[in-house]
């Protein structure tokens, strides 16, 4: 309504600096506030127990998130765990072909030196 028009109901003219400073939406803000509700757009409010509710269904969604990781980490332990396994296999597998190759080696050097003293 614009400054100049006419009230129709008390037949003067209506300006805008009738209503307090802050305006309705603190009113209705400060009656919320009092009875323990959150004042949502529109003047809709929401009870603790909406709120409660909410806050609720977002810790479920964060527990079924964090069984979800924990899930996929588990899989992940476990594929770790089998490649860890493969290589200790394989490690213990070079360690005895080294073992061999080193015995071999030194029978080697034992037969070249036996071969130097018999030629001497």
């Amino acid at each position: 309504m614009m400054p100049e028009q006419m009230d129709e109901h008390e037949g003067s003219v209506a300006d805008d600096t009738s209503l307090p400073a802050q305006g309705v939406d603190s009113d209705i803000s400060d009656l919320g506030d009092a009875l323990g509700h959150e004042v949502l757009d529109g003047g809709a409010r929401e009870s603790p127990a909406t709120e409660a509710l909410e806050e609720l269904n977002l810790l479920e969604k964060k527990i079924e998130e964090l069984i979800a990781y924990c899930a996929k980490l588990t899989l992940v332990n476990r594929n770790l765990s089998e490649q860890l396994a493969k290589e200790r296999e394989s490690k213990a597998r070079i360690q005895e072909v080294n073992s061999s190759a080193r015995q071999r080696i030194q029978q080697l050097i034992q037969r070249l030196r036996d071969l130097e003293e018999a030629e001497r």
